[in-house]
């Protein structure tokens, strides 16, 4: 029995593990696609970044009254991406919008009838 709980531990945790580059790539496209900058890994100014920031999160910094966001990705195209408050709200945006695509998708894969259970 532990074997077997084991075995399957192992296979949600390769799992897992397959789907990151994958998720990571369409956050980079998504990224793009809203107009981020992308500053490479060979600058100064990723450098610094690699220091001061946590990878594979967002985070913002106001500066003189302007809000930039930065997004540190060491292991996906190693490069750090940057933009402004209207580039932050167009990922939402995208991201808002595949999520409802992902998720008509999933809604129209099984149009079999639901008898229900228990009354519902």
């Amino acid at each position: 029995m532990h074997r077997i709980l084991a075995l399957a531990a192992a296979g949600a945790l390769l799992a897992a593990c397959a789907n990151a580059p994958a998720k990571v790539a369409a956050k980079e496209d998504y990224l793009a696609n809203a107009g981020f900058n992308v500053l490479p890994a060979d600058t100064p100014g990723y450098a610094a970044a690699v220091k001061q920031l946590p990878p594979h999160q967002f985070v913002h910094h106001t500066e003189k009254g302007v809000m930039t966001y930065y997004y540190l990705d060491p292991t996906g195209c190693g490069c750090l991406y940057y933009g402004s408050q209207a580039n932050w709200d167009a990922y939402r945006q995208e991201m808002r919008s595949s999520l409802h695509q992902e998720a008509e998708q999933w809604l129209r894969k099984d149009d079999t009838p639901f008898t229900g259970q228990g009354g519902i």
